[in-house]
C-alpha cells in the first residue's frame, strides 16, 4: 500500500515539474516614457540686453513652440525676445493674460526680405490682429536668410496704456501666455496666419529658476 502510494506521489511531482518547466513567464509591455513639458520661462538678466540678432547672451535654453525657437528674458525693466523659424513669411511673438489666445494679446510682427525690413506691433483681435496706435516697440533685428527668419527685439515690462491689450505688462514671479503665428509665404501682415500655437511660460525674479508653464492649450 505504501509503495502504490509513494509511486502515484513520485508520478504526479514528475508531472507538475514538467508542466512547470514549459511555461514560459508572458512578456511584459513596455511602459511609454513621461513626456517632457516644453521648459518655458522668461529669465532675470543681471544687465540690459544687446538686440543684434544673436542669442548667445540669453541665459536660459531656448524652447521650440510651434515651429518657432524663442529665447525669452528681462532685466526687470525691459523684456527680450528671440525668436528663429523656418518660414519665407512673416513671424510674430504674443504676450497675453495666462491661458489666453490671440484675443487682446500684445503682438510683435516682423518680416524681412532682402535688404528690406518690417516690425510692427499689433492687438490680437478674435483670430486676428490689427496695428495700435503707440507702438511699445524699443529695439529691433529682423533678417531671412536660407529661408530662416530671426526677429529679436525690446519692449517695456510695463505696456501701452491706449493700446487695448488684455494685460498691462509683465511682472517677475507671474504666469502669462506667450503665442507664435507664422505666415509660410507672405510678408503681408494683413494675411491670416498658417500657424499658431501657445503656452503658458513664467517670468523669473533672478532668486530661482520659475517653474515651467504647461503646453497644450
Amino acid at each position: 500500500m505504501k509503495t502504490c502510494f509513494h509511486t502515484t506521489w513520485l508520478v504526479l511531482s514528475l508531472v507538475l515539474l514538467l508542466g512547470l518547466a514549459g511555461c514560459s513567464p508572458e512578456p511584459t509591455e513596455a511602459v511609454p516614457p513621461t513626456p517632457t513639458p516644453i521648459e518655458s520661462y522668461m529669465a532675470a538678466l543681471s544687465e540690459p540686453l544687446t538686440v543684434d540678432g544673436s542669442d548667445t547672451e540669453y541665459p536660459a535654453a531656448p524652447f521650440e513652440l510651434g515651429g518657432v525657437m524663442v529665447h525669452l528674458a528681462h532685466d526687470g525693466e525691459r523684456l527680450y525676445v528671440h525668436a528663429r523659424s523656418e518660414v519665407d513669411g512673416w513671424i510674430a511673438i504674443g504676450f497675453n493674460q495666462a491661458g489666453g489666445g490671440m484675443n487682446g494679446a500684445n503682438m510683435i510682427l516682423g518680416f524681412a526680405e532682402g535688404s528690406g525690413q518690417a516690425v510692427r506691433n499689433d492687438r490680437g483681435t478674435g483670430h486676428g490682429h490689427q496695428q495700435v496706435p503707440t507702438s511699445g516697440i524699443l529695439d529691433s533685428v529682423v533678417t531671412h536668410s536660407d529661408g530662416i527668419i530671426i526677429l529679436e527685439f525690446s519692449y517695456p515690462m510695463e505696456f501701452p496704456a491706449n493700446a487695448g491689450f488684455s494685460l498691462p505688462g509683465l511682472a517677475a514671479g507671474e504666469e502669462y501666455s506667450l503665442i507664435v503665428a507664422t505666415h509660410s509665404r507672405s510678408g503681408d501682415f494683413s494675411q491670416k496666419h498658417s500657424s499658431q500655437s501657445r503656452t503658458n511660460f513664467s517670468v523669473g525674479n533672478g532668486n530661482s529658476k520659475p517653474t515651467p508653464g504647461g503646453s497644450g492649450y
